[in-house]
């Protein structure tokens, strides 16, 4: 993992998330109240990305877990 990223805070994760979400809100709300299906795409498009996003947090998080007896690193898997 680069410099850059091993002082990222993860309040700022939780923080992008919610934006996120609060434009993907507001692009359905406006899609369907001004009957946009481009901005409805754009939403969809949104939505897929907020559950991306979601989905390497929650990964991320899991994968600090340091390597024990029952699940060693894969490296230790290899060198049999």
């Amino acid at each position: 993992m680069s410099k850059q990223f091993k002082n990222y805070n993860d309040n700022s994760r939780y923080i992008y998330n919610l934006l996120m979400l609060l434009l993907t809100a507001t692009k359905y709300f406006v899609a369907i109240m001004g009957g946009s299906r481009s901005l409805l795409m754009f939403a969809i498009h949104s939505t897929v990305n907020s559950v991306i996003s979601t989905t390497l947090f929650i990964s991320n998080k899991f994968s600090k877990k340091a390597a024990d007896e029952d699940h060693p690193t894969v490296t230790e898997k290899l060198n049999l």
